[in-house]
């Protein structure tokens, strides 16, 4: 679910580069691959920017994502490490580098990045939907509330079609979930009930809804 974003993110970072033009071709070889799903091939081709042009830093955010989709955490930190240290304001770096904390498991670096990311952005919908899953993960009921919340605020009149929202996790079928989940875990069941109920309301398919209202 979460790695799809990436992708977007990423196309956002390109699109901000000038110049560059031959590493931006090769870029667009390596972007293709992502997308039919050839990650080593990607990372390979992003790697090869970084060597020829070092200063190109979306070949070093782009490689950072293709390790990611590779489950090689340590070496796509080290490649958000890099890009952060040259651009501290790139609200999506900090967000990308979350979600690999998150993999991780390291839940306090990766509320930190979810947290830097909102101040850069304060309407980062998707920041607040993690951080919230984080925080869930970490046991922090009262803050994953807060964070559903706010991103439920944030999503009104925000319309996508089911199929897609499900792939992002950004639907509010899913956010009135987890939000169900926290008040579940609260012993606040009316409420919980509520909730699954409104995603149900939006995506009637979602058996563990069904299952967790009981």
């Amino acid at each position: 679910m979460k790695s799809l974003y990436h992708i977007i993110l990423l196309l956002g970072f390109v699109m901000l580069s000038s110049c560059h033009l031959e590493s931006r071709r090769e870029n667009a070889k390596g972007m293709n691959m992502l997308l039919q799903s050839d990650y080593i091939g990607a990372a390979a081709t992003f790697g090869a920017i970084c060597q020829t042009d070092p200063t190109w830093h979306p070949a070093f955010y782009n490689r950072g994502v293709a390790m990611a989709r590779c489950g090689k955490y340590e070496e796509a930190l080290k490649d958000f490490n890099f890009v952060l240290n040259a651009h501290p304001d790139h609200a999506d770096s900090y967000f990308n580098r979350a979600i690999i904390y998150e993999n991780l498991k390291d839940y306090s670096n990766a509320i930190k990045d979810y947290t830097q990311a909102i101040a850069l952005q304060p309407n980062y919908l998707m920041a607040y939907h993690y951080r919230g899953m984080v925080r869930f993960k970490a046991e922090d009921m009262y803050g994953a509330l807060s964070d559903f919340t706010k991103a439920l605020d944030l999503g009104r009149g925000v319309s996508m079609e089911v199929k897609q929202a499900k792939e992002f996790g950004l639907n509010s079928s899913g956010l009135f979930f987890c939000r169900a989940a926290v008040y579940q875990k609260l012993g606040e069941y009316e409420k919980a009930i509520a909730d699954y109920s409104q995603s149900l309301l939006i995506d009637p398919s979602n058996a563990k809804a069904y299952f967790n209202r009981g």
